[in-house]
């Protein structure tokens, strides 16, 4: 039987087979379509997502359909010790680097009520049939969701290649509700678990 494949392994296989910048650009345009068109996205009114990375799937045209369409804007803005405010965000061109170089609000933007959330974009380096998520390993979402209990739907964005068979999660890692990927968004059954803080 095999070994199953560590956390560090699984971030290191998807790094290695991440494609070129056309192929990113094209699944980007696809998953984005799939989202602009789901229900839940067009229905919510206050939306947390992030600033996409250049190995990541780029999402910047529905950070720009949901200023467009008068929803909240909430992007996150991490500090050196890891830990992560959303903020509003009210125009693109008001973002400025955090701590580690990421595009994020200003230090002075106003601070989101975690209850007010009605849809969480969540970036990761992989996702596995169950839903589980595999960050970059810094814990800053986990850690943001343990401390900011949230009913928000929760969906991962992936290209082809961060979908893998399983990753092995720990009880603080954060589950999925759903999934978009080119091809198109899959939902998963989260697990009603005890939520543990990150050691």
């Amino acid at each position: 039987m095999d070994r199953a494949m560590t956390k560090r392994e699984i971030r290191a296989q998807v790094r290695a087979a991440c494609p070129d910048a056309e192929v990113i650009a094209l699944e980007s345009q696809a998953i984005c379509g799939h989202i602009l068109q789901l229900d839940a996205f067009q229905q919510a009114k206050t939306i947390a997502a992030y600033c996409s990375l250049q190995e990541e799937a780029d999402i910047r045209p529905l950070l720009e359909e949901i200023l467009q369409s008068g929803k909240t804007l909430l992007l996150p803005r991490t500090e050196r010790d890891l830990t992560m405010r959303f903020l509003v965000l009210k125009d693109l061109s008001l973002l400025t680097p955090d701590a580690w170089g990421i595009p994020a609000p200003p230090e002075d933007a106003e601070e989101a009520d975690p209850d007010q959330i009605d849809l969480m974009f969540l970036p990761l380096c992989a996702v596995d049939r169950a839903g589980n998520r595999l960050g970059k390993g810094g814990g800053c979402y986990d850690r943001w969701l343990a401390g900011h209990p949230t009913h928000a739907l929760r969906i991962g964005i992936a290209l082809r290649h961060q979908r893998v068979d399983t990753i092995p999660a720990d009880p603080w890692d954060t589950a999925l509700d759903a999934c978009a990927f080119p091809e198109g968004i899959t939902r998963y059954h989260r697990i009603n678990r005890q939520r543990e803080t990150m050691p």
